[in-house]
């Protein structure tokens, strides 16, 4: 009902706003369309200069896909989030979490959050540090 109401403002002209990509995102996350929750919560961030960081969304978003153990959707998570200006340890965390749970390895983890300004905490090291002893994921087509 939400995406038909979209549809309809969208034909009259009318331009999203970032609430608006945020509620579509959690009405497909309730409906478990990962895709196109994944699409809305892009244009969400890029609807606005400076994305106000949503945690609750963000945890959710991560938590559906920690429950799939798809590390390729959590990468394309963290860029959307980058693009958005928005990374942090606890998003970093969740993407190792991702990768734990899919028992693979990431690819230069502690560098690329060295690149993106963003610290190691102990629940970080020990990520790092259990994920290290697992199988190289395959390289990300979203590793930038």
């Amino acid at each position: 009902m939400a995406e038909d109401f979209h549809k309809q403002m969208m034909r009259k002209g009318f331009t999203p706003s970032c609430t608006t990509w945020e509620l579509l995102t959690w009405g497909y996350l309730k409906h478990n369309n990962m895709e196109k929750a994944l699409v809305s919560f892009q244009k969400a961030v890029g609807s606005v200069k400076k994305w106000d960081f949503n945690e609750k969304l963000v945890q959710e978003l991560y938590r559906i896909i920690q429950g799939h153990n798809n590390f390729e959707r959590a990468e394309h998570l963290l860029v959307v989030l980058r693009h958005g200006g928005e990374l942090n340890t606890k998003v970093y965390n969740a993407l190792l979490k991702t990768y734990a749970e899919a028992g693979k390895m990431p690819l230069v983890i502690s560098e690329r959050m060295k690149k993106d300004k963003v610290e190691l905490d102990d629940e970080t090291r020990e990520l790092i540090n259990l994920t290290s002893k697992m199988c190289v994921s395959d390289v990300s087509s979203y590793l930038s």
